[in-house]
C-alpha cells in the first residue's frame, strides 16, 4: 500500500461518524482531544482542524464559542473555559 493510499484511508477513518464518537451536548474537552488525535496528523491549518471539529458537534456549541477561535489553542481553551455551559 502506497503512502497516498494509506493517508486517504486514515483521512476516511477519522471523518468516519463513529470515529471516536460524536461530542454530545455535555461532552466538550474529552470529544476535542480524541478527534485531535484522529485528525490532527494529516490537518495542518488550525482553522481546518477546527472546522473539523465543529462539524460533528452539537448546534448549541457554536452559539456558546461566538465568535470561534481560529488558533487551536484558543479553541481548547475556551471550549475548556466553557464547559460546564
Amino acid at each position: 500500500m502506497d503512502e497516498h493510499h494509506w493517508l486517504e484511508k486514515q483521512k476516511l477513518r477519522a471523518n468516519k461518524p463513529d470515529s471516536g464518537k460524536s461530542a454530545t451536548a455535555r461532552e466538550s474537552s474529552e470529544y476535542i482531544i480524541r478527534k485531535l488525535e484522529l485528525i490532527g496528523w494529516y490537518i495542518i491549518n488550525d482553522s481546518e482542524t477546527i472546522q473539523a471539529i465543529m462539524e460533528e458537534v452539537p448546534d448549541c456549541w457554536a452559539s456558546i464559542l461566538n465568535p470561534i477561535p481560529e488558533i487551536i489553542m484558543e479553541f481548547q481553551n475556551a471550549v475548556k473555559y466553557h464547559e460546564e455551559t
